[in-house]
Protein backbone atom coordinates (compact mmCIF):
# COMPACT_ATOMS: atom_id res chain seq x y z
CA UNK A 1 0.00 0.00 0.00
CA UNK A 2 3.11 2.11 1.13
CA UNK A 3 4.79 1.70 -2.16
CA UNK A 4 1.82 2.55 -4.10
CA UNK A 5 0.91 5.72 -2.27
CA UNK A 6 4.44 6.72 -3.06
CA UNK A 7 4.49 5.58 -6.67
CA UNK A 8 1.20 7.38 -7.33
CA UNK A 9 2.95 10.72 -5.36
CA UNK A 10 5.70 10.51 -7.82
CA UNK A 11 3.41 10.20 -10.97
CA UNK A 12 1.64 13.56 -9.36
CA UNK A 13 5.03 14.94 -8.86
CA UNK A 14 8.04 14.11 -10.68
CA UNK A 15 9.80 16.65 -8.32
CA UNK A 16 8.84 14.59 -5.30
CA UNK A 17 11.90 11.97 -5.71
CA UNK A 18 13.97 15.34 -6.19
CA UNK A 19 13.84 16.28 -2.39
CA UNK A 20 16.53 17.07 -0.66
CA UNK A 21 16.61 17.49 3.19
CA UNK A 22 12.74 18.74 2.36
CA UNK A 23 14.18 21.08 0.19
CA UNK A 24 12.75 20.97 -3.28
CA UNK A 25 15.40 21.74 -6.68
CA UNK A 26 14.86 25.19 -8.13
CA UNK A 27 15.11 23.02 -11.84
CA UNK A 28 15.08 19.38 -12.41
CA UNK A 29 16.52 17.81 -16.26
CA UNK A 30 15.39 14.13 -15.59
CA UNK A 31 16.74 12.56 -19.02
CA UNK A 32 15.72 8.85 -17.89
CA UNK A 33 11.67 9.98 -17.78
CA UNK A 34 12.06 12.90 -20.06
CA UNK A 35 11.05 14.96 -17.51
CA UNK A 36 12.43 18.98 -17.92
CA UNK A 37 11.49 21.95 -15.64
CA UNK A 38 13.77 23.86 -17.89
CA UNK A 39 15.10 24.35 -21.32
CA UNK A 40 18.76 22.57 -21.98
CA UNK A 41 20.67 21.35 -25.40
CA UNK A 42 23.11 19.81 -26.32
CA UNK A 43 25.87 21.06 -29.02
CA UNK A 44 28.67 18.49 -30.96
CA UNK A 45 31.02 19.65 -33.94
CA UNK A 46 30.35 16.02 -35.23
CA UNK A 47 28.77 13.12 -35.22
CA UNK A 48 28.76 10.00 -33.02
CA UNK A 49 27.75 7.01 -32.41
CA UNK A 50 25.12 4.42 -29.61
CA UNK A 51 24.44 0.97 -29.29
CA UNK A 52 21.05 0.44 -28.86
CA UNK A 53 19.86 -3.29 -26.54
CA UNK A 54 19.85 -5.25 -30.01
CA UNK A 55 23.20 -4.11 -30.67
CA UNK A 56 22.74 -2.23 -33.40
CA UNK A 57 25.17 0.58 -33.97
CA UNK A 58 23.45 3.89 -34.29
CA UNK A 59 24.64 7.19 -35.45
CA UNK A 60 23.78 10.57 -34.22
CA UNK A 61 23.94 14.03 -36.12
CA UNK A 62 25.72 16.70 -35.41
CA UNK A 63 24.46 18.19 -32.11
CA UNK A 64 21.66 15.47 -31.63
CA UNK A 65 21.66 13.91 -28.03
CA UNK A 66 22.44 10.36 -27.62
CA UNK A 67 20.35 8.16 -24.72
CA UNK A 68 21.49 4.46 -23.79
CA UNK A 69 19.65 2.20 -21.72
CA UNK A 70 21.36 1.40 -18.80
CA UNK A 71 20.85 -0.64 -15.38
CA UNK A 72 19.39 2.46 -13.54
CA UNK A 73 17.66 3.56 -16.37
CA UNK A 74 17.75 5.68 -19.61
CA UNK A 75 20.42 8.09 -19.78
CA UNK A 76 22.18 10.54 -21.52
CA UNK A 77 25.55 10.20 -23.06
CA UNK A 78 28.01 13.17 -22.24
CA UNK A 79 31.41 12.72 -23.82
CA UNK A 80 35.07 14.21 -24.17
CA UNK A 81 36.37 14.73 -27.60
CA UNK A 82 38.24 12.09 -28.93
CA UNK A 83 40.65 10.61 -31.65
CA UNK A 84 40.76 6.89 -33.14
CA UNK A 85 44.82 6.91 -33.78
CA UNK A 86 44.55 3.73 -35.50
CA UNK A 87 44.90 3.11 -39.75
CA UNK A 88 42.33 -0.16 -39.43
CA UNK A 89 43.92 -0.91 -42.86
CA UNK A 90 47.45 -1.31 -42.52
CA UNK A 91 47.93 -4.68 -41.18
CA UNK A 92 50.14 -7.59 -41.61
CA UNK A 93 49.32 -11.29 -40.64
CA UNK A 94 51.34 -13.85 -40.15
CA UNK A 95 50.34 -18.11 -40.58
CA UNK A 96 46.50 -17.07 -40.78
CA UNK A 97 44.41 -19.09 -42.96
CA UNK A 98 41.86 -16.44 -43.79
CA UNK A 99 41.44 -12.81 -43.60
CA UNK A 100 38.30 -11.69 -45.34
CA UNK A 101 35.23 -10.16 -45.21
CA UNK A 102 32.79 -11.68 -42.51
CA UNK A 103 29.14 -11.07 -40.99
CA UNK A 104 27.27 -8.22 -41.49
CA UNK A 105 25.38 -7.67 -38.05
CA UNK A 106 24.07 -4.84 -36.15
CA UNK A 107 25.17 -2.37 -39.07
CA UNK A 108 28.41 -3.13 -38.86
CA UNK A 109 30.68 -5.11 -41.25
CA UNK A 110 33.52 -7.48 -39.47
CA UNK A 111 36.44 -9.19 -40.67
CA UNK A 112 36.59 -12.84 -40.41
CA UNK A 113 40.17 -13.90 -39.03
CA UNK A 114 40.98 -17.92 -39.33
CA UNK A 115 43.52 -19.66 -38.20
CA UNK A 116 44.89 -23.48 -37.63
CA UNK A 117 48.38 -22.64 -36.84
CA UNK A 118 49.79 -21.85 -33.27
CA UNK A 119 51.66 -18.58 -32.88
CA UNK A 120 49.49 -16.57 -35.87
CA UNK A 121 48.29 -13.47 -35.86
CA UNK A 122 46.91 -10.05 -37.49
CA UNK A 123 49.26 -7.10 -36.57
CA UNK A 124 48.08 -2.85 -36.86
CA UNK A 125 50.90 -1.36 -38.12
CA UNK A 126 49.72 2.22 -38.21
CA UNK A 127 49.38 3.48 -34.83
CA UNK A 128 50.02 7.32 -34.35
CA UNK A 129 51.21 7.87 -30.79
CA UNK A 130 53.34 11.24 -31.76
CA UNK A 131 51.01 13.31 -29.59
CA UNK A 132 51.09 10.75 -26.46
CA UNK A 133 53.65 11.14 -23.77
CA UNK A 134 55.32 8.51 -21.31
CA UNK A 135 53.18 7.64 -18.52
CA UNK A 136 50.28 8.13 -20.51
CA UNK A 137 47.06 6.11 -20.68
CA UNK A 138 46.08 4.00 -23.79
CA UNK A 139 43.38 1.89 -24.77
CA UNK A 140 42.82 -0.53 -27.20
CA UNK A 141 38.67 -1.93 -28.29
CA UNK A 142 37.01 -3.35 -31.30
CA UNK A 143 33.46 -4.83 -31.48
CA UNK A 144 33.34 -8.69 -32.02
CA UNK A 145 31.11 -11.63 -32.91
CA UNK A 146 30.02 -13.45 -29.72
CA UNK A 147 30.22 -16.32 -31.93
CA UNK A 148 33.83 -15.67 -32.47
CA UNK A 149 36.55 -18.25 -30.94
CA UNK A 150 39.22 -17.85 -27.86
CA UNK A 151 41.86 -15.08 -29.07
CA UNK A 152 44.45 -12.75 -27.50
CA UNK A 153 44.76 -9.09 -27.77
CA UNK A 154 48.58 -7.56 -27.69
CA UNK A 155 48.60 -3.89 -26.75
CA UNK A 156 52.18 -3.26 -26.93
CA UNK A 157 53.52 0.36 -27.02
CA UNK A 158 56.82 1.46 -25.89
CA UNK A 159 60.39 0.13 -26.73
CA UNK A 160 60.53 -3.29 -28.19
CA UNK A 161 59.73 -5.84 -25.61
CA UNK A 162 58.44 -3.65 -22.75
CA UNK A 163 55.04 -1.96 -21.99
CA UNK A 164 53.54 -5.69 -23.48
CA UNK A 165 49.50 -5.87 -22.58
CA UNK A 166 48.02 -9.49 -23.27
CA UNK A 167 44.95 -10.17 -22.77
CA UNK A 168 43.18 -13.40 -23.30
CA UNK A 169 39.38 -13.45 -24.51
CA UNK A 170 36.69 -16.17 -24.51
CA UNK A 171 33.60 -14.51 -26.40
CA UNK A 172 31.61 -17.59 -24.88
CA UNK A 173 32.37 -16.77 -21.01
CA UNK A 174 31.96 -13.44 -21.53
CA UNK A 175 35.69 -13.25 -20.12
CA UNK A 176 38.75 -10.94 -20.92
CA UNK A 177 41.63 -11.89 -18.57
CA UNK A 178 45.33 -9.52 -18.38
CA UNK A 179 47.11 -13.24 -18.62
CA UNK A 180 50.72 -10.79 -19.25
CA UNK A 181 51.63 -7.63 -18.03
CA UNK A 182 55.02 -6.50 -19.14
CA UNK A 183 56.16 -3.34 -17.23
CA UNK A 184 53.10 -2.19 -17.54
CA UNK A 185 51.42 -2.39 -14.17
CA UNK A 186 47.84 -1.24 -13.60
CA UNK A 187 46.72 -2.32 -17.32
CA UNK A 188 42.93 -3.53 -17.10
CA UNK A 189 40.72 -5.31 -19.47
CA UNK A 190 36.81 -5.20 -20.15
CA UNK A 191 34.62 -7.29 -21.96
CA UNK A 192 30.29 -6.22 -22.53
CA UNK A 193 27.60 -7.42 -24.47
CA UNK A 194 26.18 -5.12 -26.97
CA UNK A 195 22.97 -7.18 -27.62
CA UNK A 196 22.40 -8.92 -30.78
CA UNK A 197 25.72 -11.63 -30.82
CA UNK A 198 28.07 -8.67 -30.34
CA UNK A 199 30.75 -7.87 -27.89
CA UNK A 200 32.96 -4.75 -27.14
CA UNK A 201 36.20 -5.82 -25.63
CA UNK A 202 38.89 -3.54 -24.66
CA UNK A 203 42.09 -2.98 -22.85
CA UNK A 204 44.27 -0.43 -21.45
CA UNK A 205 48.00 0.33 -20.43
CA UNK A 206 50.00 3.06 -20.87
CA UNK A 207 53.03 4.68 -22.94
CA UNK A 208 56.52 3.10 -21.56
CA UNK A 209 58.70 5.13 -23.86
CA UNK A 210 58.87 7.58 -26.23
CA UNK A 211 61.06 5.52 -28.97
CA UNK A 212 57.74 3.96 -30.21
CA UNK A 213 57.45 0.64 -30.83
CA UNK A 214 53.51 0.00 -31.48
CA UNK A 215 52.39 -3.80 -30.87
CA UNK A 216 48.75 -4.11 -31.48
CA UNK A 217 48.03 -7.66 -32.45
CA UNK A 218 45.17 -9.87 -32.87
CA UNK A 219 46.91 -12.89 -31.62
CA UNK A 220 46.77 -16.68 -31.10
CA UNK A 221 43.40 -17.40 -32.73
CA UNK A 222 41.98 -21.08 -31.81
CA UNK A 223 39.60 -21.16 -35.19
CA UNK A 224 37.64 -18.04 -36.24
CA UNK A 225 37.14 -14.46 -34.65
CA UNK A 226 35.39 -11.76 -36.16
CA UNK A 227 36.24 -7.85 -35.43
CA UNK A 228 34.71 -4.28 -36.23
CA UNK A 229 35.61 -1.07 -35.40
CA UNK A 230 39.11 -1.48 -34.23
CA UNK A 231 40.11 1.65 -32.22
CA UNK A 232 43.32 3.14 -29.96
CA UNK A 233 42.52 6.22 -28.28
CA UNK A 234 45.12 8.27 -25.72
CA UNK A 235 43.32 7.53 -22.82
CA UNK A 236 42.42 4.71 -19.88
CA UNK A 237 38.85 3.78 -21.05
CA UNK A 238 37.50 3.30 -24.01
CA UNK A 239 34.76 5.61 -25.59
CA UNK A 240 31.82 5.31 -27.77
CA UNK A 241 32.71 3.91 -31.55
CA UNK A 242 34.31 6.66 -33.18
CA UNK A 243 32.48 7.60 -36.57
CA UNK A 244 34.94 7.29 -39.77
CA UNK A 245 36.79 3.97 -38.56
CA UNK A 246 40.28 5.80 -39.86
CA UNK A 247 43.22 7.15 -38.29
CA UNK A 248 42.87 10.43 -37.39
CA UNK A 249 39.10 9.72 -37.43
CA UNK A 250 37.41 12.76 -34.68
CA UNK A 251 34.44 12.61 -32.59
CA UNK A 252 33.95 16.24 -30.81
CA UNK A 253 33.30 16.48 -27.01
CA UNK A 254 29.52 16.62 -25.96
CA UNK A 255 28.69 20.38 -24.15
CA UNK A 256 25.20 20.50 -22.19
CA UNK A 257 23.85 24.15 -21.80
CA UNK A 258 20.82 24.69 -19.36
CA UNK A 259 18.38 27.45 -19.12
CA UNK A 260 17.51 28.91 -15.32
CA UNK A 261 17.30 32.39 -13.45
CA UNK A 262 20.88 33.61 -12.96
CA UNK A 263 22.68 32.97 -9.25
CA UNK A 264 24.66 30.97 -8.04
CA UNK A 265 23.50 27.45 -7.42
CA UNK A 266 24.56 23.50 -6.40
CA UNK A 267 23.99 20.91 -9.03
CA UNK A 268 23.13 17.24 -7.89
CA UNK A 269 24.25 14.93 -11.32
CA UNK A 270 23.16 11.32 -10.79
CA UNK A 271 25.01 9.28 -13.28
CA UNK A 272 23.81 5.65 -14.20
CA UNK A 273 26.63 4.40 -12.42
CA UNK A 274 24.81 5.00 -9.11
CA UNK A 275 27.23 8.08 -8.32
CA UNK A 276 25.81 11.67 -6.92
CA UNK A 277 28.29 14.45 -7.81
CA UNK A 278 27.72 18.09 -6.50
CA UNK A 279 29.50 21.00 -8.53
CA UNK A 280 28.67 24.47 -8.37
CA UNK A 281 26.78 25.93 -10.74
CA UNK A 282 27.00 29.80 -11.63
CA UNK A 283 24.33 30.60 -14.30
CA UNK A 284 24.83 33.86 -16.25
CA UNK A 285 22.39 35.19 -18.74
CA UNK A 286 19.88 32.63 -18.49
CA UNK A 287 22.33 29.68 -19.21
CA UNK A 288 24.76 27.43 -17.51
CA UNK A 289 26.94 25.53 -19.47
CA UNK A 290 29.31 23.03 -17.27
CA UNK A 291 32.57 22.31 -18.27
CA UNK A 292 34.00 18.87 -18.47
CA UNK A 293 30.48 17.36 -16.96
CA UNK A 294 30.93 13.80 -18.90
CA UNK A 295 29.57 10.36 -18.58
CA UNK A 296 26.17 8.31 -18.45
CA UNK A 297 23.89 10.81 -17.05
CA UNK A 298 20.63 10.18 -15.46
CA UNK A 299 19.82 13.35 -14.40
CA UNK A 300 20.68 17.25 -12.71
CA UNK A 301 18.77 19.01 -10.30
CA UNK A 302 19.32 22.30 -8.88
CA UNK A 303 19.77 23.91 -5.68
CA UNK A 304 19.74 27.15 -4.47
Amino acid sequence: MQTSLYMTMLQANPMARFLRSGETPTAVWDFSSGYYTKGWSLSRNSTAHWFDTMGNLNTASVDMPRFVPTVAGRALVVEAGSTNLIDALNRTYINLDTVEVGETAGGMEFTSVSSSSSGSYLQFNGVDISSLSVGQGVNLSMVIRENSDSFALWLGIGTTGAGRVRCSVDPSALSATISQDVDNTGATAELISLGGGNLRVSVSGALISSEASELIRIHEVSGTMQYAHPQVEAQNKASTVIPGNFQGAVRAADQLTFEHADGTYTAVVRRADGSDTEIAATVIGGTWSPPNLFGDILSIALYA
